[in-house]
């Protein structure tokens, strides 16, 4: 069930492994709405753009599993692409949201924000080399699903479950008091 990413796609492992797939992309799905809906709700940010954002990509990420992809240009393959670019696109959208708005609490947000938009302009970028321009005669790259899906992973980690990202203001009241 584990492929070498650089060589397989999350899909293309889907394609020999069907039901492990599904479950992935549903673990992944549910996993991430329920860290971004925490994420917000612990921080008191109340942008319903980044809430749809953020849930609404995470669902799109099931389009994928019902629109498998054979990569031999079948009719489900163009909706299969456009889901999982939907999904990075909407995801990434939410986190630079998120961070942006919490860059005036703590300075480390801003950077994170900008880092968000740098890996998903990659992606998009290294995703067109190899479709489009390679003609994917050359294989396809899972580290372009790996490294974003990672990136926000370890964001929402340590959004939720560290105190490494708490605000810089709330850090000195509590010194004050």
């Amino acid at each position: 069930f584990v492929r070498n990413p650089i060589s397989y796609t999350i899909s293309m492992t889907g394609l020999d492994y069907p039901l492990g797939f599904g479950v992935t992309c549903f673990l992944i799905s549910i996993g991430l709405s329920l860290n971004f809906i925490l994420a917000f709700l612990r921080s008191g940010y109340k942008n319903v753009l980044a809430y749809i954002l953020g849930v609404g990509g995470s669902l799109v990420l099931l389009v994928c599993v019902f629109s498998p992809t054979t990569h031999s240009g079948t009719t489900l393959d163009p909706v299969h692409s456009t889901a999982a670019v939907l999904f990075f696109i909407l995801i990434m959208a939410a986190v630079f949201l998120f961070c942006f708005h919490k860059r005036r609490e703590n300075k480390a947000y801003l950077p994170l924000a900008f880092s968000m938009l740098a890996i998903l302009a990659m992606t998009l970028i290294v995703a067109y080399i190899m479709n489009i321009l390679l003609d994917q005669r050359y294989g396809r790259t899972g580290l372009v699903e790996v490294v974003p899906l990672q990136f926000i992973f370890f964001f929402l980690f340590f959004e939720n479950y560290t105190d490494k990202l708490k605000s810089e203001t709330h850090e000195k009241k509590k010194i004050k008091a």
